[in-house]
């Protein structure tokens, strides 16, 4: 049994061993997510130096903390690795290339042997000294060789710098709420640092104790506050499309855990959220705005007010939409401000329009609503593909999908401007979709109009409904038919309007008629009282016809 001895340091250095193993059990809890997984282990590696030195200054027997003095520092050797894999899978949702992670470890491995046979080659520690304080305690001094300070500078702080350089570019390239988090991690990091470059060359007189192992107690602190208070590990930085920082409306995403990732600036003002919001539950952020998460029903717009106690307050129409593609799920919300609206109703068409924004809102998973949740997606996916090809297609698609929303939000902006909508002005929308999107794809069309344009105005609902119906038809074909040429006629007969589709493709099976798409076609038809007939022979022949006095078509 060996003397012991109690120098006040080593409360101080046990405290630190003990945070940082609290730490790195919390992170092995969670260990399913590869984030927590890699931070649990780093801070369990890190939690042994702390924890071997501080046991060290309690025996007071030269033979033990010899023994101890030259194991203390090995696990040290693999912790930067592991804190290099959490830092990748934080910001950029993958692992360091294998080559690299392969020649780390090898380092550290041939460090580690080093620091072991230390008695025979002297390659660490030049000198061990075994010294008694004024005050009557028995330590070991270590003098580090000049093969130990390079490998400190090279290994060990190039690794930092590595994760510096990762977590400055994350606080300048992300919004809030993510360089809070960040910005703590690089106190801590910087911390030790300096205070291991101040101990190693010896610019700062530490002894008789080493400050480093003392250090982690302060940087454990500030990643506790990081991960307890700010949420570290359920930030995952989303790629944020263009698309999504300009919308105007709110939107809030969350996980398939029902955790709230990402909003937008909007929904930072208008519904008044701070930045501890992200990593909370959905639930409890609704709880916040006075809304019930669960009476929200999926794709079906509800209107809500909010009831500050001071300023503003607005009317809103919240729409839910479950996104999934592949592994990745989760949810998303728009809040769309119809305040100013409800306020400035001063004719019949404004009030027409009000009444249907909420059926536009329910068609925007096909349109903005869609392009932000699969393009968000999308985005992560590509971050995590490490083939290029695969990553560059995903990187199209995104484009493809930001083109479309680019669409979508000029052609609802230019119907809703419109004070009289006419059968011109569907037409012609009709034909610049059409055009957009088909010769875009390399697929050749002809527009062909039968018949005289109705000289009157056509009712907003049916000029969104017949619209809808036309661009479900059109996305179809790019979809599904692998067409090369598309013919289009839209015929005015008397009491009938009619739309015809013909394309080259290779038409349509018994099993496509059940689509989603063609439903879609469907209802919409249904809605408007019409008829959808839909053949397939040598490509895909569909007509809708629309009885005009069941929509108020001639507007007579």
């Amino acid at each position: 049994m060996p003397n012991l001895q109690f120098p006040p340091y080593a409360l101080i250095v046990l405290i630190s061993a003990f945070t940082a193993l609290g730490l790195g059990v919390y992170g092995l809890k969670r260990r399913k997510d590869k984030v927590f997984l890699y931070f649990g282990i780093s801070f369990i590696i890190l939690s042994m130096w702390p924890l071997i030195y501080g046991i060290q200054l309690i025996i007071a027997d030269r033979e033990y903390i010899e023994t101890l003095a030259r194991l203390s520092s090995i696990p040290m050797q693999f912790f930067p690795i592991f804190l290099l894999c959490c830092i990748f899978q934080l910001v950029k949702q993958k692992l360091p290339p294998k080559w690299f992670l392969i020649l780390l470890f090898s380092i550290s491995s041939v460090v580690s042997l080093a620091m072991f046979s230390n008695d025979q080659h002297h390659l660490i520690w030049d000198k061990t000294l075994f010294v008694t304080t004024k005050e009557g305690f028995n330590l070991i001094l270590l003098t580090p060789s000049v093969w130990k300070k390079f490998i400190t500078i090279l290994f060990h702080d190039g690794i930092d710098l590595i994760v510096l350089y990762m977590l400055i570019k994350a606080v300048i390239v992300h919004k809030q709420p993510y360089k809070t988090q960040f910005q703590l991690i690089i106190v801590a990091i910087l911390i030790v640092i300096i205070v291991t470059l101040l101990y190693i060359f010896k610019l700062f007189p530490f002894e008789p104790y080493n400050p480093i192992p003392a250090t982690f107690a302060f940087s454990s602190i500030l990643v506790a506050i990081a991960i307890f208070k700010y949420r570290l590990l359920n930030v995952i930085p989303y790629a944020r499309e263009s698309v999504f920082d300009i919308i105007d409306s709110p939107v809030i995403i969350s996980d398939n855990n029902n955790i709230v990732v990402d909003y937008n600036a909007p929904a930072r003002k208008v519904l008044r959220l701070s930045n501890d919001i992200i990593g909370l539950p959905i639930k409890k952020v609704f709880e916040l705005l006075r809304i019930d998460w669960t009476e929200l029903e999926e794709s079906e717009p509800t209107t809500i007010h909010t009831k500050w106690g001071t300023g503003a307050n607005y009317q809103l129409s919240v729409l839910k939409k479950r996104v999934q593609q592949g592994d990745i799920e989760g949810s998303l919300v728009i809040f769309n401000d119809i305040t100013a609206q409800m306020d400035a109703i001063t004719t019949a068409h404004e009030k027409e329009i009000l009444t249907y924004k909420e059926s536009i809102l329910g068609d925007m998973h096909d349109g903005i609503g869609g392009v932000v949740a699969t393009g968000t997606i999308l985005a992560q996916m590509a971050l995590d593909e490490e083939d290029v090809a695969v990553k560059n297609k995903k990187i199209a698609q995104i484009a493809s999908l930001l083109e479309n929303g680019s669409f979508e939000l000029r052609s609802m902006l230019n119907i809703l401007d419109k004070k009289d909508i006419d059968w011109s002005s569907l037409v012609a929308d009709m034909r610049g979709f059409s055009a957009t999107v088909l010769e875009s794809r390399d697929i050749e069309r002809k527009f062909s109009i039968n018949g005289k344009i109705y000289n009157s105005y056509v009712g907003f609902d049916t000029y969104i409904s017949i619209f809808r119906l036309f661009k479900e038809m059109i996305t179809n074909i790019i979809k599904h038919s692998e067409a090369t040429y598309v013919t289009i006629e839209v015929s005015f007969k008397v009491e009938i309007f009619s739309i015809i589709v013909i394309d080259n493709g290779k038409g349509i099976s018994d099993s496509d008629t059940e689509g989603y798409g063609t439903r879609n076609m469907n209802k919409r038809t249904e809605k408007l009282g019409g008829k959808l007939v839909i053949t397939s022979k040598n490509g895909t022949n569909i007509r809708v016809d629309i009885p005009l006095l069941d929509n108020n078509g001639t507007g007579e």
